[in-house]
């Protein structure tokens, strides 16, 4: 965009308007303007140090560009881009960081900024508008020209034309900055909705924003409090069909910013096109996925034939039972009358995509010993922490068994039982310290516990009894959480049983991507909700190639295997939301 246009009418210094924002410190937010006189202040009046003063004292150089009045609404961020080499601003309204250039900046004004008054946000879009629809105009007088002149469009160069022809800054196979599909992701991921203190707030806004920009309906529903649940609705031709479910949750774990090689919340993205997030790869490159999948099927003009639905959920990443089952046991949830499901997955470090049709359930398992107590150095038959000793080593040996069945290839990770400590505690505890020639009278361990779907329950509860906590050494256990949805229900039919399974096999080989065999999911989604209702349900996140970074440090996905994953779902929503067939609901 061309930043030479003058402000809408009666656009002055926002710093002294009605609306009161705060001027930024700093005008200059990209390299090369950099006025000489830069450190004087105060001298020809006005503000010391601001832009109106130093554009009275020297005229910007000839070829150079006069800043921008958009540069009184931001702050430099202090950091600069290594790619564009432009510094970061923050906007003074909503602390939004973005790239210092006037288009981003002007766009984030008049659209995106949540805090700016609506009447100076108008003066802002207006103005916006403007300027594209200028740009629009003089392209199209561009390559009119061209064409006439016989050459390529970008062989001419206009004289007197203010558009110049992008510079493209290429990250690999032709990704540049300018893909608006990307740069909308990279929006999302800037959201903090890391646990503990996840900003709802302002995700919801960004994704019924998205939702309004394509023409779709949406919703904020709360049936916990300051908990929202996003829904949102491309209805289809016929709404009395089952509906097809686009779910994945806003949420994303927590980060340890000192481990991570650039802020997890900037989604800074190198020269290669990585793109650095918390969520880049789970799950909120799936939600962008969705969104992006459906923005290019109705500008393709595809109507579907039964309705769509996407929602976006909250507390996934802390089991999210108390707002996902009161939300698929809602009047509203019922209404959408969903036949099929798309939920998370995860990314495959090979060609294959990975699908999963069935999860792990979690137990979590307390064991407690009882002892005698007495003097450190007495020995007695039967000490507590001796007892709780003995019951983790029945357990490792079990634990080591699994773990060979998986490192031999005998088993997926979805098909053994993992049990691990979490927790001990014993000892009888003084002001400071921990009695040292005191026996404590008890000791407790909590062990995290996953169970794949066809395992034999009542055995494995047996073994729990009998060997791991029997009551002949005063073990006694509980469980403080634990699944009780086990067997067919939990799992969706992969074989010709279920029409579902043959669309999503056919919309995946149409863009020429491969699934691998179907996987019991290692860790639990709200997929275990949606299956346990009856629907069928798929774990799927189209990411290849790329390593499994779930919940670690310098999450990443690329930018091209991100835009490649949006044209995966748009196959699989345009045959999912077309299928004629008849569906037996839960």
């Amino acid at each position: 965009m061309d930043s030479n246009l003058s402000p809408p009418p009666d656009e002055g210094n926002h710093g002294g308007s009605d609306s009161e924002l705060p001027v930024a410190e700093s005008g200059r937010m990209v390299e090369g303007e950099r006025d000489e006189d830069e450190n004087n202040s105060g001298a020809g009046g006005g503000t010391p140090g601001s832009i109106e003063d130093k554009q009275k004292k020297k005229k910007p150089k000839r070829g150079g560009r006069p800043k921008a009045d958009v540069w009184e609404l931001y702050t430099t961020y202090g950091e600069r881009n290594e790619r564009t080499r432009r510094f970061l601003v923050t906007c003074n309204a909503c602390g939004a960081i973005i790239d210092g250039r006037v288009e981003g900046m002007e766009r984030h004004i008049g659209y995106d900024c949540q805090r700016i008054p609506e009447p100076e946000k108008l003066k802002w879009q207006e103005r916006v508008v403007e300027k594209v629809k200028l740009i629009k105009e003089e392209a199209m007088n561009y390559a009119t020209a061209a064409a006439a002149a016989g050459v390529g469009a970008g062989a001419l160069v206009l004289k007197g034309s203010s558009v110049k022809r992008p510079k493209k800054i290429k990250r690999g196979e032709g990704i540049t900055s300018e893909d608006d599909a990307v740069e909308r992701f990279r929006e999302y991921l800037r959201i903090p909705t890391a646990r503990p203190d996840p900003d709802y707030t302002h995700a919801v806004r960004f994704l019924l924003k998205q939702a309004y920009s394509m023409g779709l309906e949406g919703q904020s529903l709360e049936f916990v409090k300051k908990k929202p649940v996003v829904v949102l609705t491309w209805k289809g031709e016929n709404p009395f069909l089952q509906s097809v479910l686009l779910n994945s949750h806003m949420d994303v774990v927590t980060v340890d910013k000192e481990k991570w090689n650039y802020d997890p919340f900037l989604a800074y993205m190198d020269e290669s096109g990585d793109i650095f997030a918390r969520g880049a790869q789970y799950t909120k490159c799936l939600g962008m996925q969705y969104l992006e999948a459906i923005r290019n099927l109705r500008d393709q003009g595809f109507v579907p034939l039964r309705s769509v639905y996407i929602t976006f959920v909250p507390d996934e990443e802390v089991g999210g039972g108390d707002v996902f089952q009161r939300l698929i046991t809602s009047t509203e949830f019922q209404a959408l009358n969903v036949g099929v499901a798309v939920i998370e997955g995860e990314s495959s470090d090979n060609s294959n995509y990975r699908v999963f049709h069935g999860e792990r359930t979690p137990w979590s398992l307390v064991i407690k010993a009882l002892g005698d107590s007495g003097l450190g150095s007495k020995l007695y038959e039967q000490s507590a922490i001796e007892s709780l000793v003995k019951s983790m080593e029945a357990i490792s040996r079990f634990r080591a068994s699994q773990f060979d069945l998986l490192k031999a290839g005998l088993k997926p990770e979805g098909g053994i039982v993992t049990v691990n400590p979490v927790y001990l505690k014993a000892g009888s505890p003084s002001h400071t310290v921990f009695v040292r020639n005191m026996q404590p009278p008890e000791a407790e361990a909590g062990f995290d516990v996953w169970v794949p779907p066809f395992t034999d329950m009542p055995a494995f509860e047996r073994r729990i009894a009998e060997e791991w906590a029997p009551s002949c050494r005063h073990l006694t256990y509980k469980f403080e959480q634990k699944g009780n949805l086990y067997g067919q229900a939990l799992v969706t039919p992969v074989d010709s049983s279920n029409h579902w399974w043959g669309l999503l096999e056919d919309a995946v080989s149409k863009v020429d991507g491969k699934l691998s065999p179907p996987e019991i999911s290692p860790s639990a989604t709200d997929g275990r909700f949606i299956r346990a209702a009856g629907w069928p349900a798929f774990g799927f996140s189209p990411i290849s190639n790329t390593p499994i970074l779930l919940h670690e440090h310098n999450e990443f996905i690329n930018a091209r295997e991100f835009l490649k994953g949006i044209s995966v779902y748009e196959q699989i929503i345009k045959a999912f939301s077309s299928f004629t067939g008849v569906i037996e609901g839960p």
